[in-house]
């Protein structure tokens, strides 16, 4: 009799997780299939640039936005969107599939190091019905544009993590680190997360059981060295490029001086030779042809102006860094965009998907920290990926966007909660289940 239960429990598990797989295929894809077909939006402003050097790296390598700014942003999409011209050809809705099928299973498999990671199916569904229900994940998957890019990477990036810790595999270090580079190449502000994401690595590969110390090191050694060849293998090839254009290296793009300005209007700062300076970061790209010879030389006289602007206003720093954190929570309107961020569909589907609130914001990021106490601490990584590139982004920017890529994620930490319910009661279900079962011997 007790055989026959835990077979037929074991069936009505397996045959539950292929229709709920099955659930979430169909959902993921209805909702963002039918979202492209009812709404369009050709690619302008930023979004029209990174679609033009696109084009550029397809035909000849060049990543080129124009004769004078050769290296104003990072290459991660432009280059993704080479790669899909290339195989799949100039069409938005090749973007959008591409996008979303690589999207798709990157979720897959964060889903199932979930799994494998914590013992806990509806842990790993919690993930899946939070990236396919969620409307930022879905608004963005209609646009050429960082976000979406950004959000598949931290799920595939943070699933290389988990499946390497688990498996001790150090090789699969050299994948995690170029997701790492292709991650900070995409949206500068991702790099803060390659120290962390190092420190991490190096705590858990840091000890191996029944080896001595010397092998200990030896093994971390080559741990890290795996993870920076990885990084290495994307990052190199960047810095080079900018060392042949200018004789000196960029390493990620001339442009950021100039988020360190972007909500500041207008400002007069005095610099270090005395001068005072009165502009404001459209006056100064709008200069910066006429004034300098290249982009890079007039990234670093906005680089001067912002250091400027910086000792001048340290005090003031944390406090406008929490308002602009603050804001990206509580405001969900969209900086340049021709179509709707808070309701996609119009209908009653706009009642079904799941976005943030103040409270499902603050929750996740704490029911995150506990998945790290609930299962192993490698969880953490999960925390980290979702909020440090927003953190750092937000210290230059208060822009809804600068968190739209880690909702899914954030909303997810929210079952960590359910989990801790779940083992908390744990001891009065098994008593239950017990008494049942010794009632029908």
């Amino acid at each position: 009799m007790k055989i026959a239960l835990q077979h037929i429990s074991l069936s009505w598990t397996k045959r539950n997780t292929i229709l709920l797989l099955m659930l979430f295929a169909f959902i993921f894809w209805a909702l963002r299939v039918s979202y492209w077909s009812t709404v369009s939006e050709e690619p302008f402003s930023d979004m029209a640039g990174f679609n033009d050097v696109a084009h550029g790296i397809a035909a000849s390598w060049t990543f080129d936005w124009s004769p004078f700014w050769k290296t104003y942003t990072t290459p991660g999409l432009p280059i993704a969107r080479a790669f899909q011209i290339i195989l799949f050809g100039d069409t938005l809705t090749a973007w959008r599939f591409c996008q979303a099928t690589i999207t798709f299973t990157a979720t897959l498999w964060l889903a199932y190091e979930i799994y494998l990671n914590s013992g806990s199916r509806a842990l790993a569904f919690a993930l899946l019905f939070a990236v396919a229900l969620s409307k930022p994940s879905i608004f963005w998957s209609l646009k050429l544009a960082r976000e979406g890019l950004h959000e598949m990477l931290v799920y595939a990036l943070s699933a290389c993590f988990l499946f390497s810790v688990r498996t001790r595999r150090s090789r699969v270090l050299v994948p995690f680190g170029m997701l790492m580079a292709a991650l900070f190449l995409n949206r500068a502000n991702s790099l803060p997360l390659l120290p962390i994401a190092a420190l991490l690595i190096a705590i858990s590969f840091s000890t191996h059981v029944g080896t001595s110390d010397r092998a200990n090191r030896h093994r971390l050694a080559f741990v890290l060295l795996a993870f920076s060849l990885g990084v290495g293998l994307l990052w190199i090839p960047w810095i080079i490029r900018s060392w042949n254009a200018y004789g000196e290296p960029v390493f990620l793009s001339t442009q950021g001086p100039y988020g360190v300005l972007w909500e500041l209007g207008e400002i007069t700062v005095s610099l270090e030779d005395g001068r005072k300076v009165t502009t404001d970061v459209n006056k100064l790209q709008q200069e910066a042809a006429a004034r300098f010879t290249t982009d890079l030389a007039a990234s670093k006289y906005a680089g001067e102006i912002a250091l400027a602007w910086l000792r001048g206003n340290v005090k003031k720093l944390p406090a406008i860094a929490l308002s602009r954190v603050r804001r990206t929570v509580y405001d969900r309107s969209i900086y340049l965009t021709k179509v709707p961020r808070q309701n996609l569909y119009n209908n009653f589907i706009d009642s079904l998907l799941i976005d943030k609130t103040p409270y499902t914001v603050f929750s996740g990021l704490l029911g995150l920290l506990l998945l790290g106490r609930l299962y192993r601490w490698e969880f953490l990584f999960l925390f980290a990926a979702a909020t440090v590139p927003w953190f750092s982004a937000a210290m230059l920017v208060g822009y809804p966007r600068m968190l739209e890529p880690a909702i899914p994620m954030i909303l997810f930490g929210n079952a960590a909660w359910v989990a801790l319910l779940y083992r908390a009661t744990a001891h009065a279900r098994a008593h239950v289940v017990s008494r049942w079962t010794s009632t029908h011997r």
